[in-house]
């Protein structure tokens, strides 16, 4: 089918981006308020991450590995999901080292793994939708929830990927699920 039939489907990814993209703004929040860099708790931070990466390599950077697999279904769901551990760690990790860094493509990547997963599981239980675009908008939603700009994170991620302007409107059915959640567990949390 074209990208708008297989919209309706994709909503929930909206629902799970949001619950998990204020969980992890509350971590980072958290971290940088106690500014843990200290020398012995970077090079522990730095030695886990790169022991994950030993299994991960894809956490290592900005995450433009991890979107290129989760976009062209070229992994499972069952190491989409463990690379979004690993690199919800990783960030939580070198944020805690005082590596203080941006956070947009990290979004993404995890936005692309939860779109994946989902994808792939859902695929086993009910009709099929694609998994290349569930992580495309996966990563888009978690991107604007994440940096606060939706609308920026559609346009961002559509000119970049020069994928069809038609999967602006799975974007915004994502979007309409996730915003409500995120903006209600932001108010709860502050």
């Amino acid at each position: 089918g074209d990208v708008v039939t297989e919209a309706a489907d994709t909503d929930i990814i909206g629902i799970i981006a949001g619950i998990t993209g204020i969980v992890l703004i509350w971590f980072l929040h958290i971290i940088q308020q106690y500014a843990f860099g200290t020398g012995s708790i970077s090079v522990l931070a730095f030695t886990i991450i790169g022991t994950l990466s030993m299994w991960h390599p894809e956490i290592l950077g900005n995450g433009k590995a991890g979107n290129q697999l989760s976009f062209t279904n070229a992994i499972d769901w069952q190491y989409g999901l463990s690379l979004f551990a690993a690199k919800w760690l990783a960030v939580i990790l070198a944020t805690a080292a005082g590596a203080y860094g941006g956070h947009i493509t990290p979004s993404m990547m995890l936005g692309g793994m939860i779109g994946l997963t989902f994808a792939a599981i859902w695929n086993g239980i009910f009709l099929v939708i694609p998994v290349g675009m569930a992580a495309f908008i996966g990563a888009t939603v978690y991107l604007g929830l994440a940096q606060e700009m939706p609308i920026m994170a559609a346009i961002f991620l559509i000119e970049m990927s020069r994928f069809s302007p038609a999967y602006l409107f799975p974007i915004c059915i994502c979007f309409a699920t996730a915003m409500p959640i995120f903006i209600y567990l932001q108010e709860k949390t502050a």
